[in-house]
């Protein structure tokens, strides 16, 4: 399975056009937009792209609260699962040790957070500045 993964897209819809388009190509099976979308396309762009998508408000989408709904945000940590794989999805990093340790210290489990670092709770990380692909 291939998870791909953006954040902080903020006004550049371009460039969140450009990163969605180029995680499909590598063959994404899920998408995650960890934060500080602040523009509604970018969230069309994601529910277009016709794969399941998890995105979860950053500090600067308070502008996006009201679609909430409409695109089944998210507020930070977003604990999920998906093709039996737990998921933490966050905005800030510093909530990977808070009281919410859903996928902490598990073989199976994925933190993705705002700075688009992958932990992958095997001791391996790997860093991208707007998108990165986790394979599991």
């Amino acid at each position: 399975m291939i998870i791909g993964v953006i954040s902080d897209s903020h006004r550049e819809t371009k460039v969140a056009a450009s990163a969605i388009e180029w995680l499909l190509a590598r063959g994404a099976d899920l998408l995650v937009h960890a934060g500080d979308i602040v523009e509604s396309e970018t969230l069309r762009l994601l529910r277009q792209s016709g794969k399941p998508y998890f995105a979860v408000l950053g500090n600067n989408d308070e502008a996006l609260t009201e679609f909430k709904n409409e695109f089944d945000l998210r507020g930070e940590p977003f604990c999920t699962e998906f093709a039996g794989v737990r998921l933490k999805i966050m905005h800030h990093p510093f909530y990977l040790f808070d009281e919410e340790p859903a996928t902490q210290n598990e073989a199976d489990g994925l933190n993705l957070d705002g700075t688009a670092s992958v932990n992958l709770n095997d001791g391996k990380n790997g860093d991208a500045k707007k998108s990165a692909a986790a394979e599991t």
